[in-house]
């Protein structure tokens, strides 16, 4: 199960913004993120669109741009990293979308 995270900084439609999860806290010593994938879940009627992800270390970053979803609410991101010890842990962000 995903911890869930709800941010107090926004996300517009018009915009691209970078959602980063440092995953060292979760992580035995010695272990480091070899994969990430992030997931979009729209507002019902809404448009998926498909983050990026890059890995720095054990910092996850998760490009998310709404524009091609056009509707306002609660998106959910889904990042998923995988561990060296093939561990996986995933961080669920329920970002409001007001503009």
């Amino acid at each position: 199960m995903a911890d869930t995270i709800a941010p107090e900084k926004q996300q517009s439609l018009a915009e691209v913004r970078s959602w980063d999860i440092d995953y060292t806290n979760d992580m035995d010593t010695g272990l480091t993120v070899v994969d990430a994938d992030a997931q979009h879940i729209p507002p019902t009627g809404g448009t998926v669109t498909f983050p990026t992800t890059s890995i720095s270390g054990n910092i996850v970053s998760a490009v998310l741009t709404l524009g091609t979803s056009n509707v306002l609410g609660v998106h959910q991101l889904i990042v998923t990293a995988t561990y060296s010890d093939g561990e996986v842990s995933q961080v669920r962000f329920d970002i409001i979308v007001e503009f």
